[in-house]
C-alpha cells in the first residue's frame, strides 16, 4: 500500500501516552484510522439495513428510476 505523509495535531496528553508505548506514532495513527473506518463501515451498513423494506415494485423498475434520476442530475451539472 502506498504511503503519504501528513501533518496532524493531537492533544499533548495523547501524544505523551502514545510515546510511552514505544511504538512508532505513524503505526498507532494508522491502526486507529483503520479501526475507525472499519467501525464506520459497519455503522453505515447497519443504518442501511432494512432501508428498502416496504418499497413496492420490481427491483429492475427501482434501479431504472434511480438511474434516470442520476442522469437528470448529471444533465443539471449536479454530481
Amino acid at each position: 500500500m502506498a504511503k503519504v505523509k501528513v501533518t496532524v495535531s493531537i492533544p499533548e496528553e495523547i501524544y505523551n501516552e502514545a510515546k510511552r508505548t514505544n511504538r512508532k506514532l505513524s503505526h498507532l495513527v494508522s491502526e486507529a484510522l483503520e479501526e475507525y473506518l472499519r467501525r464506520e463501515r459497519i455503522r453505515k451498513a447497519r443504518c442501511s439495513f432494512g432501508a428498502w423494506k416496504g418499497v413496492e415494485g420490481e427491483s429492475t423498475q427501482l434501479v431504472r428510476k434511480l438511474r434516470e434520476r442520476d442522469e437528470r442530475l448529471k444533465d443539471l451539472g449536479v454530481d
